[in-house]
């Protein structure tokens, strides 16, 4: 539906990242290269040929247990 928003969450421990939408598991990674470890920019991505995206307030933030 147009408008319908979705909370969308990744969170990377190590070389571990578990990717969340809506509160269900989306996706997981366990082996990310050595060059996506390291701080640097973050790149927002959506792919369709149907649809627009639009991102809105975006947080990053260590994690400290």
């Amino acid at each position: 539906m147009s408008g319908d928003l979705e909370l969308s969450a990744a969170v990377r421990t190590h070389a571990r990242v578990e990717v969340w939408i809506d509160g269900a598991p989306a996706a997981e990674f366990d082996q990310l290269p050595k060059a996506l470890l390291e701080a640097g920019r973050i790149g927002l991505q959506f792919r369709s040929d149907k649809a627009t995206v639009e991102f809105r307030d975006i947080r990053v933030r260590a994690i400290v247990p």
